[in-house]
This record gives structure tokens, C-alpha cells and sequence, in this order.
């Protein structure tokens, strides 16, 4: 046979071949076939892995998830070989990601629903429609029209990247400075912190910045004002959101090159000649102050002050707070949540929270978060409040904010609103085509309260 010849000959086999395969196994199909002899069965296949605190310490969410996603694919063409499929078509997969405090509940249920079939003997071709999940197990992009105005300028990939990789050239902290970074400069000298992690708009037009959960910057036009280890702007449940940030969360700084978090106070005061005052150390000519936390003394069984962090100020400011701003124009969650494919806008959001799962998300309201890239949004969480009382405006708690935009505030009523939703105890999941919503509740049971919905494009 002549080269030429065979060569153009395995070519068209191979491509072909490829149209509908990409291994020896039973191949997942990109496109639907024009011929299906016979569907052997249409599974719901459920994979649960457990996770080590190291995997979780090393890699991110995505990671993970891609990762059991990628072992369930080899599960799924395994039975498909068993039943003797030909081919596979996922109409649907989603994982769940259950991360716990303590690691050692943490794990993925990939779920992955496909047809097992069999293609004609005469006719293997495929049309030119996309099947929903292409064979990377991963959904066909679909166009939206939600959209919002951002800021973001680097992938948050990089952003995250750079936040673990930073290396500080000082952890000291001085009356007028912290980790090299002093008050009244301006916001170019942040540089050798790193990416920071999250950015409020305060109503007072005032700039929040935060570092990990454990440094925060306040900035007036571009002049750093205020440098300190803690706020009281962002609750406990909104601090949660933050991505832990080594270089600040250790909290392993030193006062003056001497004192670490935790010394006794009284060892500061005497050998400084500093003053307590209401478990706080003053010095005077200074409106920084260095805060502290009482505690049982083991040795002499009284209550005593040791050294917890620092607010350091060129005013009378004592703390890095103001009310966060938030823009007046609030979302259609009704909408958004029953026709996820009609068109949304959004004024422009200038309340960034750029470290969590390595994703870039929009802080919308103290109870809405929004994944968006390059305009397109991704993403919605809606949460208990992740701000201070102060800053919920006329909503209590979760359950008003979910009323007012009639969302299901209960298990029940979830349920009753997505009765094909997949039950997985204190966690459900709807899916259809390109949407994912997902909800959590407070308990196993039927009147356990929402305590956050979750809404994902694809």
C-alpha cells in the first residue's frame, strides 16, 4: 500500500474513532449519537471519599473535587463495561464538598447521573448536539445574562497563589508600624504584605483591607490611618469566609523584636515603662495601644493580663470599624433562584472578598455573596449575616432576609420548592441543566432552618 495512502487511511480511522472515543474503555460521549441500538440503563451513581487533613492542608476545593470526579469517571466506565455499553452519556454530575472544623469529617460525594447504551451497528455517527457533560465530566459552558460590574484584575488563581507563596521580611510590630508598614504612608506601601484577602467600602468612605483574618488596614483617600489585629466589622461567621493566611493567622509578630502573643502584660509595662489601663497598654504621646486578654494565672490562681494584639492609630481611633456600604439597589433573588436564565444587572460592587476556595467573590448585602469573572457571574451564596449587628440594617437574621425574597427558610419548605432535590441529610441538591442549587440546614430534620443557599451556574 502505498504511504500516502495509509497514512490518510489511519487518520480517518482515527478521527473517526475519536468522534465518540478517546480511550480503549467505553468512551463518554461529547455529542449525542444519531442511532441508539439499545440504553441498557439510566444510573444514579453516588461515590463518597473521605479526606485526609492533609489533602485538605495541600489543595484546594477545586482540586479535590476534580480529583474524585476523575476516579468516579474510571468507576462509571468500568460498569458500563460490565453491562457491555458501547459508549456513555452524562446527563448530569454535581459533588458535594463537606469541609469540617476539624478536618476529620471532610469529604466529596461525587454523584453522577448517565445512560449506559449501545450504539446501531449501522450507524455510529454522531449529530452535532452537545450531550450536557462532555467527557472530561465536566458541563457544557451555557451563556447567561446575569451579569455585575467588578474590579477584578488578576485571576484569583494567581492572587492565591501569591497570598501562600508571599514571604514577609518582618514581623515586628512598633508603635507606629506593622510588618514594615507604617502609618501615614500611603497604599503602594502595602505591597510587602501581599494580596490582601478582602476589601470593604465603609460608609464613612473610609477603605477596610484585610490580611487572613488577623490584620487590617484602614485607609482615608490613600493614607494608611490605622493598622490592627482586629475589627469589628465582619462577625465570626464572616471571618470564617476568609481564606486562613499563614504569614497573619499564625499570629507568631513580636512587639518591640521582644514580645509575643500570649506574654504577660506586666512583663511589658515594667521593663518599657508603658501603662495598663483597663486591660489596655497606653503610652504616652501615642494613641496606639496594644491590647490584651485576661486569663487565669496557673502559677498564682488569680486573674491576670497578657499580651492578645495591637491597634495601632495616629488618631483617637480605638477600632479599625465603620458600617460597611452596600449598594442601594438590592438583587431579584426571587428571580434569580426560579428563572436563573432572565436577564439581571447590578450597579457596581465595591465590597471584595478575594481569598475563599481561591475564588473572587462580591460582598452584595451582609447576606448575599457573588462568584463572578470577567463579568460573568458564577456563583451565588446566600448566608446568615456576615457582618455586626450594626450592619444587617432592618433584617434580624437569615430567615427575614429569605422571606422577603421568598426563598424556602426551612428543610420542609426547600423540599416543597425542589421536590426532585437529592437528600443528603443536613445538605440537599437540585440540579437542572446549567443551574445547581444547593442548601444547607441547621439539622437533619424536616423544620430544620436554611442556613445558607448556594446557586451555580454552568
Amino acid at each position: 500500500m502505498d504511504f500516502k495512502l495509509a497514512l490518510s487511511t489511519c487518520l480517518l480511522l482515527s478521527t473517526l474513532f475519536s468522534a465518540y472515543s478517546y480511550s480503549q474503555t467505553v468512551p463518554f460521549l461529547d455529542f449525542y449519537p444519531n442511532c441508539i441500538d439499545k440504553t441498557l440503563d439510566s444510573a444514579h451513581e453516588q461515590y463518597l471519599t473521605k479526606l485526609t487533613t492533609e489533602q485538605i492542608k495541600h489543595q484546594t476545593e477545586d482540586e479535590l473535587v476534580n480529583i474524585e470526579l476523575s476516579k468516579a469517571l474510571i468507576a462509571i466506565q468500568k460498569n458500563a463495561s460490565q453491562l457491555g455499553a458501547t459508549a456513555i452519556i452524562i446527563n448530569n454530575k454535581f459533588s458535594v464538598f463537606r469541609k469540617s472544623n476539624n478536618h476529620k469529617a471532610s469529604s466529596i460525594t461525587t454523584n453522577i447521573h448517565a445512560d449506559y447504551i449501545t450504539l446501531c451497528e449501522h450507524d455510529k455517527t454522531l449529530t452535532t448536539n452537545r450531550t450536557p457533560v462532555g467527557s472530561d465530566g465536566h458541563r457544557v459552558l451555557s451563556s447567561h445574562t446575569f451579569s455585575v460590574s467588578t474590579t477584578f484584575g488578576e485571576t484569583n488563581q494567581n492572587r492565591a497563589k501569591k497570598a501562600r507563596q508571599h514571604k514577609l521580611a518582618s514581623k515586628n510590630i512598633s508603635l507606629l508600624s506593622a510588618y514594615d508598614v507604617e502609618l501615614g504612608q500611603n497604599q503602594s506601601a502595602l505591597s510587602v504584605l501581599g494580596p490582601e484577602s478582602i476589601r470593604l467600602s465603609l460608609s464613612n468612605g473610609n477603605q477596610l483591607l484585610g490580611y487572613g483574618r488577623s490584620l487590617w488596614v484602614m485607609l482615608k483617600n490613600d493614607e494608611i490611618i490605622q493598622l490592627s489585629s482586629q475589627q469589628n466589622t465582619l462577625n465570626v461567621h464572616g471571618l470564617n469566609f476568609i481564606d486562613f493566611n499563614s504569614n497573619y493567622d499564625d499570629k507568631d509578630w513580636l512587639f518591640n523584636q521582644k514580645y509575643s502573643k500570649g506574654d504577660p502584660i506586666h512583663d511589658i509595662t515594667s521593663n518599657e515603662g508603658y501603662e495598663s489601663h483597663n486591660g489596655r497598654i497606653t503610652v504616652k504621646g501615642h494613641h496606639s495601644t496594644l491590647l490584651t486578654k485576661s486569663r487565669m494565672d496557673t502559677n498564682t490562681g488569680k486573674s491576670a493580663y497578657y499580651l492578645e494584639g495591637f491597634n495601632l492609630t495616629g488618631s483617637t481611633l480605638s477600632q479599625p470599624t465603620s458600617i460597611a456600604s452596600f449598594p442601594e439597589a438590592s438583587f431579584d433573588l426571587t428571580g434569580i433562584f426560579h428563572t436563573p436564565e432572565k436577564a439581571y444587572s447590578q450597579p457596581h460592587i465595591n465590597n471584595h472578598l478575594y481569598l475563599h476556595d481561591d475564588k473572587p467573590w462580591l460582598i452584595a448585602s451582609p447576606f448575599l455573596l457573588i462568584n463572578a469573572d470577567a463579568e460573568q457571574v458564577n456563583a451565588l451564596i446566600v448566608t446568615e449575616s456576615m457582618f455586626s449587628q450594626e450592619n444587617t440594617g432592618q433584617f434580624s437574621n437569615l430567615a427575614s432576609y429569605l422571606k422577603l425574597h421568598q426563598l424556602p427558610t426551612t428543610k420542609a419548605e426547600f423540599f416543597a420548592q425542589y421536590p426532585t432535590a437529592l437528600d443528603d441529610f443536613d445538605q440537599a441538591t437540585y440540579d437542572k441543566q446549567q443551574v445547581q442549587i444547593t442548601a444547607k440546614f441547621s439539622s437533619y430534620d424536616d423544620d430544620a432552618e436554611v442556613i445558607e443557599l448556594r446557586l451555580e451556574y454552568f
